[in-house]
């Protein structure tokens, strides 16, 4: 498989709100870099099933498999021609579950645009459950005066954990596999309360080759909320972004239902860029 014209090929299609999917963007090279180093389980043949016509990619389905979890991030479909969408959307999801019958995948997570709106109504035909609306929203504005967070330890890992399940748990991302993924790009901040408990955390992501960051999750305990906590770990986590990641720009995505989010993360820079759908489908 050609890993440039698929990238080239994704990037094209994903740009259009009509066919968009969350879990990738429109740049090329990023796209490329995901598929090259941290996409799926399987091999790339087996997580991409493809269409060709005359030698050109005319329609493309990925799954990000974890193996562990037994689960994929559903990339696509990306369909050329919208008059062939359905049987074409088809032929490559039948594809893929005959060719990965022995894996044992049985949990499947979609992300979708507001305006995809083939891909939602997909999603309605394999009996998808709708998890939740949510925003997109991002910065620009280089925030480098927010307060110097300590970083995660393992006494506070038990803290952290707990919170996060306790707030999250219909997210794509347990507090275990959080704490497990920290890494240079992934990192962790903490408002301590004490030698082992927590107010709050950041969980986020920088990556200073595309120069992009992402603010994954914001927690605050019940018993410290509404004590301006939540702007704290926002400007921490936006300072820690510009300053130690060299990134150019900052995401991060929020329940539509969530007002009192949306307010914070607007004041603090952020405007709406999009809205998209999630979805879980079981087979």
């Amino acid at each position: 498989m050609n890993i440039e014209e698929l990238s080239a090929f994704i990037a094209d299609v994903n740009s259009q709100p009509k066919n968009h999917t969350g879990y990738c963007g429109s740049d090329r090279k990023e796209i490329q870099k995901k598929l090259e180093e941290d996409f799926s389980d399987l091999e790339l043949e087996d997580s991409f099933i493809v269409i060709s016509e005359n030698k050109q990619l005319i329609a493309a389905l990925g799954f990000d498999v974890d193996r562990k979890k037994q689960s994929a991030e559903i990339w696509g479909p990306f369909i050329l021609n919208s008059d062939h969408w359905t049987e074409q959307t088809s032929m490559l999801w039948n594809e893929f579950m005959k060719k990965t019958e022995s894996k044992k995948i049985g949990t499947y997570f979609a992300f979708y645009h507001e305006e995809n709106k083939k891909g939602i109504r997909w999603m309605e035909s394999l009996n998808a459950k709708e998890t939740g609306k949510h925003q997109i929203l991002v910065s620009k504005t280089e925030v480098t005066n927010g307060e110097i967070l300590e970083e995660i330890s393992p006494p506070f890992y038990e803290e952290v954990i707990k919170l996060h399940n306790e707030l999250f748990p219909e997210t794509y991302l347990t507090g275990a596999d959080m704490i497990s993924d920290l890494s240079e790009e992934k990192r962790l901040l903490i408002i301590p309360d004490g030698d082992q408990s927590i107010q709050g955390y950041v969980y986020l992501e920088g990556d200073s080759v595309f120069q992009e960051g992402n603010l994954e999750f914001i927690a605050v305990e019940r018993e410290h909320q509404k004590k301006g906590l939540g702007k704290k770990l926002v400007q921490a986590g936006l300072t820690y972004l510009y300053e130690n990641m060299n990134v150019a720009e900052v995401s991060l995505c929020v329940n539509v239902n969530n007002a009192a989010a949306i307010n914070l993360y607007k004041k603090s820079g952020f405007h709406e860029e999009m809205k998209l759908v999630s979805f879980k489908v079981s087979v």
